[in-house]
């Protein structure tokens, strides 16, 4: 339910409110506060358009405008209406249309006197009760014709009009640039001041608009009750949205540290791998060297093996029994040992041999 609903209800309470409150007003005083300007009726029940100036009592014709003036087409010029109005000086007051009683059906209706409160709502739900029209297709309008407070009764005469002649009229003085305020049926004097208004009944009446107010205020309680709990829950979500996205940089963050660790491991194996590498060759250089050194000119190689700290060696030599010795007392090898048979070929001088020995503790922990 938007404001202007609201306000609409606070207008009709205040409407009803003081409708109630006039009942009370002496007749005299009522007249005296019921005064209003002078307003122009637009009398156009008949085939030309009368123009009435209305006081409180009676209106008064000051001008008509003739219809077909225009070459026979139906309608009336539209400026000969302007100047006609504005001649009147129509244009400082308010403005009233009346249609052909022919187009109108009256009925009078007795109602509790607690009825005249709300009488637009009643009247418009007895429309397709007492009249053939539907309500949707009808205006009305209605008069008080008296109170019986003895009785608790309220007579009315309810008039109703075809809603196309109703809206026909005001679509006519449209076109003349006239916003009418009241729309009344002639009733046989044609100066009379107007009794009815159908624009009243132009729409369909606001029914009691106090439930609908407490619907929506219950409506209301209920939205905020659930917003009141949204709002903590919503807080927590975004808490936890902001706790998980913070989780997931940190996990990214921390499989960069695995990432890292993991390089740095694989470097350090590499180093170890070279600095092993570049000690074994170290050590292969000065075993060959140490081996030069002590074998006998007549005896030669021709396969060495290095598998820290094992050396193994294969060649031949005259005495193949004297280079264990040699062999055993180089401060770099120890425990010499044959790891076959020596043999000596068939027509050969010299022995084949196959002699193994280990790097000394000493030199296997020398450094790169």
């Amino acid at each position: 339910m938007g404001i202007a609903r609201i306000f609409g209800a606070v207008g009709w309470f205040f409407r009803w409110w003081f409708g109630q409150l006039a009942g009370l007003v002496p007749a005299g005083l009522r007249r005296m506060l019921a005064a209003r300007p002078d307003m122009f009726l637009l009398d156009m029940s008949g085939p030309e358009v009368l123009i009435l100036r209305c006081g409180e009592d009676a209106c008064q014709e000051v001008g008509r405008v003739p219809a077909a003036v225009d070459g026979g087409s139906g309608r009336e010029d539209e400026g000969a209406v302007r100047r006609a109005l504005k001649s009147a000086g129509a244009g400082r007051h308010g403005t009233a249309l009346r249609l052909s009683g022919a187009q109108a059906l009256r009925k009078s209706i007795s109602l509790p006197l607690a009825a005249e409160g709300q009488l637009d709502s009643i009247l418009y739900h007895q429309i397709e009760q007492l009249t053939p029209f539907q309500a949707d297709e009808a205006c009305f309008g209605y008069r008080v014709e008296g109170r019986n407070p003895r009785a608790d009764r309220i007579d009315v005469e309810m008039t109703v009009v075809p809603r196309k002649f109703v809206d026909a009229a005001l679509e006519r003085v449209a076109r003349w640039g006239l916003t009418p305020d009241v729309v009344d049926v002639r009733a046989g004097d044609a100066t009379a001041v107007p009794a009815i208004n159908l624009i009243a009944g132009h729409r369909a009446p606001r029914a009691n608009p106090w439930p609908r107010i407490t619907g929506a205020l219950a409506v209301l309680a209920l939205v905020l009750a659930v917003t009141a709990l949204f709002i903590p829950v919503e807080k927590a979500r975004t808490r936890a949205d902001a706790l998980l996205g913070q989780a997931a940089e940190l996990r990214r963050a921390s499989a960069k540290v695995v990432a890292l660790r993991r390089e740095r491991d694989a470097l350090e194996r590499g180093v170890r791998f070279l600095a092993a590498r570049k000690g074994e060759s170290r050590q292969i250089l000065d075993a060959l060297a140490e081996l030069t050194g002590i074998l006998p000119g007549d005896t030669w190689l021709y396969q060495i093996s290095v598998d820290s700290p094992e050396v193994r060696i294969w060649g031949y030599s005259p005495s193949a029994a004297s280079l264990i010795g040699k062999i055993n007392d180089s401060p770099l090898f120890a425990n010499p040992r044959f790891r076959s048979p020596v043999t000596r070929a068939a027509g050969e001088a010299k022995e084949r041999f196959n002699i193994s020995f280990d790097l000394s503790p000493r030199q296997t922990g020398k450094g790169p």
